[in-house]
């Protein structure tokens, strides 16, 4: 769907205020503005710049003088797939967290959420966890290591990690697939 094929609805809570489109657009809609003092002033409607916040693209909306950060996603998947289920989450289909493509998104349950994200390799194992202090290499050596009687600890030390992460190695919780 190119922007021409673009399909803008109002984003349910904020009729009147925002609108979201169907590629993941943000904008906000003309309207008056009535200020405190009695006077009233136009708004001229915009789309809204987003921002990366927790590898989401989000946007910052204002709405009777209160300030809300939402990712795009959500806006995407209220206004054109409808309420999200009560415990469910909008996942991205093709695991792009910056493709709000409404043909990309749908409801699941936590648990379906998480399935499909290791399905399609996203949650990395081993060395390939965004977060591994270790190659699988070294895991290697470390369970050889275990093996020939040394220590945890002095195990740790030359590696460079935590006695619970070698612990963690040698009951097989962590590094599963080294």
């Amino acid at each position: 769907m190119d922007i021409v094929d673009e399909i803008w609805k109002d984003i349910p809570d904020y009729k009147g205020f925002y609108q979201v489109s169907s590629i993941g657009r943000v904008r906000s809609v003309s309207r008056d503005v009535y200020c405190r003092k009695g006077g009233k002033r136009s708004h001229k409607g915009k789309i809204l710049k987003p921002r990366l916040r927790n590898s989401y693209l989000a946007v910052n909306i204002h709405v009777l003088g209160a300030s809300i950060h939402q990712n795009i996603h959500v806006f995407v998947a209220q206004a054109f797939i409808g309420k999200r289920p009560e415990k469910h989450q909008v996942n991205h289909i093709d695991g792009n967290k910056l493709n709000n493509h409404v043909d990309n998104l749908e409801y699941c349950s936590p648990s379906e959420n998480s399935k499909h994200a290791n399905a399609i390799g996203l949650c990395g194992r081993g060395e390939n966890r965004h977060n591994a202090k270790l190659k699988n290499s070294e895991v290697i050596k470390i369970r050889e290591m275990v093996k020939s009687g040394i220590s945890d600890k002095e195990i740790s030390k030359i590696f460079n990690v935590s006695p619970a992460c070698i612990w963690n190695i040698k009951k097989g919780r962590s590094y599963q697939t080294a």
